[in-house]
């Protein structure tokens, strides 16, 4: 892992192989992960918001990178993560040992096998469950602190394997393969909310088809938001506005192609806002995810209805997608946009002057303040034509 994907700040704590750092997220998660694991880590988790997080490790056996000594970036640790970093630091310090502690922290074997992806130690397991549904259904069901089961972390931690293994074991109870997948931690986030931020779209599609037969519950599951305060972007995202959070475009394509025979649930998908009332596309656009903004476009083609509302949807702040875009410098996706709508010019005439509600701000003046030459350039050139 290279500095440019994630800066280690400070050590906050340390005790039994366990440690608490304070970070800056400057990659995926994704990779993060690979990171820790080849790292010697058994086990982590994430606490905080936005890029600036704080991470609980355990069983580290050498440094993932360099620390940084630098500047410590301070940031405000509000109430809910001052409780989650305390409640970790208490049972560290009333624990005899790391085993101990993974125990208080309700994290079985199956949970550790997750993260790792061990396809061959999570098949043992299971076998031992074998004949026996309630002891199946125990196993499978089992919350960590967080009220996590092993599958959220397989799923967190794109470990496919391991994955497929669980719910292949459970594809002929339709019950508790229902239950599974839909379990929520306790911020009402899925397995399939997982699956989908990770871009595992082996195992979204196993999900899906798991509920093929149950077009009810199908809708359900796809329309259903998380409550996750410290999430990437925002808080009460459905899986498909993660996969485009993330630019996860294969998890993105299975869930269009999935509903795009029904029109009702196709917009129902697409227009679904988020607590801060930004659609898929918006969080795209703001996320800089330009293969999913792409696809998008592409999908609603020659649906100029449609487009003109995702383009100049607004989220609760009066941002549209284009400002957001143009103030997060993210010039690839805000060239998509813009030519997406230059040939329809009244559609890109609302683009262009839309002002923002507070602050007067067009995209051009997003555009300047972020730095963003060749937009400018274009909004500047569209203007004298």
């Amino acid at each position: 892992m290279s500095t440019s994907q994630v800066v280690f700040i400070k050590t906050l704590y340390h005790n039994y192989h366990i440690t608490v750092y304070e970070f800056m997220r400057m990659g995926s998660n994704h990779n993060i992960f690979k990171a820790l694991q080849d790292a010697g880590a058994k086990y982590y988790e994430f606490i905080g918001s936005n890029d600036q997080r704080v991470m609980f490790i355990f069983g580290l056996k050498k440094k993932p990178i360099e620390h940084y000594d630098g500047k410590v970036i301070c940031y405000e640790k509000n109430n809910t993560f001052t409780g989650r970093f305390e409640k970790i630091k208490g049972i560290i310090d009333k624990c005899d040992d790391g085993k101990g502690v993974l125990t208080e922290l309700g994290l079985t074997e199956l949970h550790l096998i997750s993260m790792a992806d061990d396809e061959k130690a999570v098949t043992d397991i299971l076998k031992e469950c074998e004949g026996n549904k309630e002891k199946l259904r125990e196993l499978l069901l089992k919350e960590d602190h967080r009220k996590a089961t092993a599958l959220h972390y397989a799923c967190e931690r794109g470990a496919i394997k391991v994955a497929t293994r669980m719910l292949s074991t459970v594809k002929e109870d339709w019950n508790l393969s229902k239950e599974l997948i839909m379990k929520e931690d306790d911020g009402k986030g899925t397995a399939f909310h997982y699956a989908c931020k990770s871009g595992a779209t082996e195992i979204v599609a196993i999900m899906l088809d798991v509920f093929k037969e149950h077009e009810d519950m199908m809708k359900e599951l796809i329309l259903k938001q998380d409550n996750n305060w410290h999430n990437v972007c925002s808080n009460e995202l459905t899986g498909f506005q993660y996969a485009c959070s993330n630019n996860a475009t294969e998890v993105v394509k299975l869930l269009v192609d999935t509903v795009k025979e029904d029109t009702d649930m196709f917009n129902r998908m697409m227009l679904k806002e988020d607590g801060e009332k930004r659609t898929a596309f918006y969080i795209a656009c703001e996320c800089g995810s330009t293969e999913a903004v792409k696809f998008l476009i592409e999908t609603i083609k020659g649906d100029t209805d449609m487009l003109k509302e995702m383009v100049l949807k607004e989220d609760v702040f009066h941002y549209i997608a284009f400002q957001r875009a143009c103030a997060e410098g993210h010039n690839e996706v805000v060239m998509v946009l813009f030519h997406a709508v230059k040939d329809n010019r009244q559609l890109l005439k609302d683009l262009l002057f839309k002002n923002h509600e507070i602050y007067r701000a067009t995209a051009l003046h997003y555009a300047c303040e972020a730095g963003c030459t060749q937009v400018a350039r274009e909004i500047l050139y569209s203007l004298r034509h």
